[in-house]
């Protein structure tokens, strides 16, 4: 339910914080190079963090309805979005618009109610399950939370399960079936009971509307119009912070006078970034190099990010920054074209080996997007040199020692790290998982992978056919022959 929250990154140290800055600057304390370049960013740039900061801040404690998150691909909402849901700032505002007063008609006449706030947040997540993309997703994840929260709404929001569990003995242990149909009763009941208003009020984080899978009778429209509905008809008890990309369906519904376009915000954010990343001594030529990375940018984080990876490889060979600023001008200013730029910069083996590992996670096996963890990608290698290696007779492969399997999983980190140019990482999808799995860095990578001309190189390849094999023939030996090693990462 949390999984794709978990696996968004935290934001960079210092990145996001403009948004709760005071009126006399900004709340965190500014390091040396900071106050050096502190004109880097435009007057008007400033005073648009500033004016942005202003909007959200009276939004969370004062405002109503739905305030909008909106930006390019990869201009870091999520990230943002995490940032948000996590800060104590965030919740200090919003108690401040609970703590307002309301008034209730009591035996007595009337009187003041403080309400209870309730936060939940819900992450979309397009290559996740159906749970992760869909309504019915949402609303499990919401009711979760809000229950969780406020135990007491269980007998007004489950009215029949809690009926039901009352009328059996207690020495009786059932356990709680809820269908969709159950689901979205009791959903219905939160949105729109206005007696839950009269101590309770509600805020939702959601994240990601565009990576919400559409239906036939759901599409993008349908679920605005059923989030306007909500706020609209609590009279000012429920309101959501939504972030998505710039489609004109969320432009439209959503107001721009609640609304912030966080690539226009960023650049300062990119600058630190690249700053503390590169680690560069040369400050006057250092500071060039950086301006140019964030123009190029153009307000997309995880191109810089990208980039930044890829000239610290090259600062593993020489420290000139005209060989960095050199390999910058060749790199492609577009996020699709840096993807092809970085695949096609690898030679036919790595690129190969990179082809099947995102055939892998893009197939949809449950053991290639859960479970490709660390040791089982170390087995690549044995397979590149026999496809059958499982199935030998005298499979020599059998890890019991933590230290064998640890040393197994480096060199997976270091081998996959080397010939995927950070668009593959290992990461933990959910908060409970002791080990990470292989995933991409990015939603947009297999939008960009589904393109005709990359899907036919992968297909040139030879990819699907020789990683199904690898699956199934794997799949067999690891019940047989590593139990220990594999039942312990599953």
């Amino acid at each position: 339910m949390h999984g794709r929250f978990e696996a968004v990154d935290d934001a960079h140290y210092k990145t996001f914080e403009w948004i709760f800055e005071s009126d006399g600057g900004e709340d965190y304390e500014s390091n040396e190079s900071d106050k050096i370049n502190e004109d880097s960013d435009s007057d008007e740039g400033d005073d648009l963090r500033r004016s942005s900061s202003e909007l959200f801040k009276h939004w969370l404690s004062l405002g109503r309805d739905i305030f909008h998150i909106s930006g390019k691909l990869g201009s870091g909402k999520s990230t943002l979005m995490k940032f948000l849901c996590e800060h104590d700032r965030t919740r200090g505002g919003l108690q401040q618009w609970a703590s307002t007063f309301t008034y209730a008609i009591g035996p007595d006449g009337r009187y003041k109610c403080d309400r209870k706030l309730v936060f939940a947040s819900f992450f979309f997540w397009k290559p996740g399950t159906l749970l992760q993309k869909s309504l019915s997703g949402l609303y499990r994840s919401l009711l979760h939370d809000v229950l969780n929260s406020c135990p007491e709404l269980i007998p007004m929001l489950l009215l029949d399960q809690w009926n039901e569990a009352k009328s059996m003995p207690w020495q009786v242990q059932t356990q709680l079936q809820l269908g969709t149909k159950d689901i979205k009763a009791a959903f219905t009941r939160l949105r729109e009971n206005q007696n839950l208003y009269e101590k309770h009020c509600f805020c939702y984080f959601i994240d990601g509307l565009d990576e919400y899978e559409e239906t036939r009778s759901e599409d993008y429209t349908e679920i605005v119009k059923i989030l306007s509905d909500w706020t609209k008809k609590s009279r000012g008890n429920v309101k959501l912070c939504v972030s998505s990309r710039e489609y004109n369906v969320f432009l439209n519904a959503f107001s721009s006078e609640r609304r912030i376009r966080l690539q226009d915000l960023t650049r300062r954010d990119m600058e630190r970034y690249v700053r503390e990343k590169l680690q560069i001594d040369k400050r006057e030529d250092s500071e060039t190099l950086i301006q140019a990375i964030v123009d190029k940018g153009d307000g997309i984080f995880l191109w810089v990010a990208l980039v930044v990876k890829t000239l610290r490889d090259r600062l593993e060979a020489s420290h000139e920054l005209l060989v960095l600023k050199s390999e910058l001008d060749s790199l492609p200013d577009e996020l699709e074209g840096l993807f092809t730029h970085l695949l096609r910069s690898l030679d036919k083996s790595a690129r190969k080996r990179t082809y099947q590992l995102f055939a892998v996670i893009t197939e949809g096996n449950p053991c290639a997007t859960g479970y490709l963890s660390p040791l089982a990608c170390s087995f690549l290698e044995n397979y590149y040199e026999n496809k059958a290696f499982a199935m030998v007779p005298d499979f020599p492969y059998y890890i019991t020692e933590a230290a064998a399997r640890n040393e197994r999983a480096v060199l997976a980190y270091k081998s996959i790290n080397g010939y995927c140019r950070g668009l593959l990482e290992f990461k933990r999808n959910n908060p409970g998982d002791e080990t990470p799995c292989l995933t991409f860095i990015h939603r947009s990578i297999p939008e960009f992978l589904s393109t005709t001309n990359i899907e036919d190189d992968m297909n040139l390849l030879r990819i699907l056919s020789l990683w199904k094999r690898f699956l199934s023939s794997c799949l067999l030996k690891y019940g047989q022959r590593l139990p220990a090693a594999f039942r312990e990462e599953k």
